[in-house]
């Protein structure tokens, strides 16, 4: 471990044999990727030396950043076109920052308590009913957010049918139900079924490859209206007029569009099992993985919902990817281009988001594990059976929800806001008992705490006004 990030923030030192040696972190981990969450079992050394093979550093970068994008990206333009640009592009670093320094803590915090586990840490810092109030804000971020996948899946699929020219099907509420049931059982079921997460490496940069497919595209289609003269008005600021003039209403709207560009960054429940996949594991190596995960995110994040912005200005829909219309297209490429974007677009999206969903399963899965209190190893008929009536609930909750963006504002604000603002700001304040109130990483952590305050309420307020 690094002495000098030990030391910064009063990390005893490592979690080691007593001969200490890089890549043997010394944390407890279950067979299906994720901690245990015990909290009085010793700690026992990840791997034997007949262990299991590993992650290299590329691939848990590849694990992490696919947690991260996925279907939040399609709701950022219009969170852009609800602050403007350069408003959005300030909010969304500085919540990429914030994720930044909360992962930071959750990998010290397991580093100095030898858990490996978000809710492990999380009891052992601030009791079991934070504990227990943290397992149920994973449950409900996971599963909100597989059921925000299979919504745009479901709409995605819908337009592909329509614009393939096999005609509109006979009426939306059946037929979207019928793609939802074929793309969780036939599609999502076999791919939640692995039990560690190194067998996703490939599939996650498949998933991530779609996702730069997409934002090259929308990037070249804004470079094409802007070299055509058809850029609609764009707002580089919050716009009044858009309010109805009330600056209260202005702030109330602006922050309730903050929620749902935390959700777009929530991976806070799968840090730890990223560390402990992770090859030759040093507090350097797992802070790299952190930044270029971020780094490749933040990067995509801006140049789609820009981008996507300044095609279709304030006509921007909460899933962006119901703007790209032959129709719309058309305008910008010729009719038969502009049908195989729309395909393009759509089909690797529908890709990215199938690829992602084992990434949410994996804590979805395991804190259910814990509460059932399967221990580390549940038998293949527990293991199986709990897999796959999460993804019936899972399947029953998409069926009748219809608003991404009222999902993912929901989600993001109430357990999106606990798990990436809330608990990591009081880890952070009971890590030093012993300093002043007053000092600075105390201040950082109760500003971190109250902002995640103000921005659940004013999310979940603006869904229900």
């Amino acid at each position: 471990m690094d002495e000098e990030q030990g030391q910064s923030m009063g990390i005893k030192q490592p979690l080691l044999a007593a001969e200490p040696r890089e890549g043997s972190l010394n944390i407890r981990v279950t067979a299906y990727g994720t901690a245990d969450g015990s909290d009085t079992a010793a700690a026992e050394p990840l791997l034997s030396p007949a262990g299991r093979t590993r992650c290299s550093r590329a691939k848990a970068v590849f694990n992490l950043a696919n947690t991260i994008i996925g279907a939040g990206m399609l709701a950022l333009p219009k969170a852009y076109a609800t602050l403007g640009v350069v408003a959005g592009t300030l909010t969304l670093l500085a919540i990429c920052y914030m994720t930044y320094a909360s992962l930071i803590v959750l990998i010290k915090a397991a580093e100095d308590s030898g858990r490996c586990s978000y809710a492990a840490i999380v009891g052992a810092k601030l009791g079991t009913a934070c504990s227990a109030a943290l397992r149920l804000a994973i449950i409900l971020n996971c599963a909100g957010v597989i059921v925000i996948y299979m919504v745009v899946i479901a709409d995605s699929l819908a337009g592909i049918t329509e614009f393939a020219a096999m005609g509109p099907p006979a009426g939306p509420a059946p037929a979207r139900t019928v793609i939802i049931t074929v793309v969780a059982w036939l599609f999502v079921a076999p791919l939640v079924a692995p039990r560690t997460m190194r067998t996703l490496s490939h599939a996650s940069l498949l998933s991530l490859s779609c996702a730069c497919l997409f934002c090259g595209v929308t990037i070249a289609l804004a470079t094409a209206a802007a070299c055509k003269g058809q850029l609609p008005h764009i707002h580089w600021l919050p716009d009044r007029q858009a309010f109805a003039g009330s600056p209260v209403r202005m702030i109330a709207q602006a922050l309730a569009a903050v929620p749902v560009i935390t959700t777009a960054f929530i991976c806070h429940f799968n840090i730890h099992p990223v560390m402990a996949e992770l090859k030759n594991y040093s507090h350097g190596r797992m802070r790299q993985v952190v930044q270029r995960s971020l780094g490749f995110c933040a990067a995509t994040y801006i140049a789609v919902p820009v981008a996507a912005y300044m095609l279709f200005g304030d006509q921007t829909h909460g899933d962006v990817i119901s703007n790209f219309t032959p129709a719309a297209l058309g305008k910008l490429v010729a009719a038969p281009l502009a049908q195989a974007l729309v395909l393009a677009v759509r089909s690797t999206n529908v890709l990215s988001l199938w690829l992602s969903m084992p990434m949410l399963m994996f804590p979805l899965r395991a804190e259910v594990f814990t509460l059932l209190k399967q221990g580390t190893q549940p038998s293949n008929t527990v293991f199986f059976g709990v897999t796959y009536v999460l993804l019936g609930l899972c399947y029953v909750l998409a069926v009748f929800v219809t608003s991404m963006w009222t999902a993912a504002s929901l989600v993001g604000a109430t357990s999106g806001i606990m798990l990436a603002f809330l608990f990591p700001a009081l880890i952070m304040i009971r890590a030093d008992p012993c300093r002043s109130c007053c000092s600075w990483r105390k201040l950082c952590a109760w500003g971190m705490f109250g902002l995640g305050c103000v921005l659940a309420v004013a999310g979940v307020a603006s869904n229900f006004h």
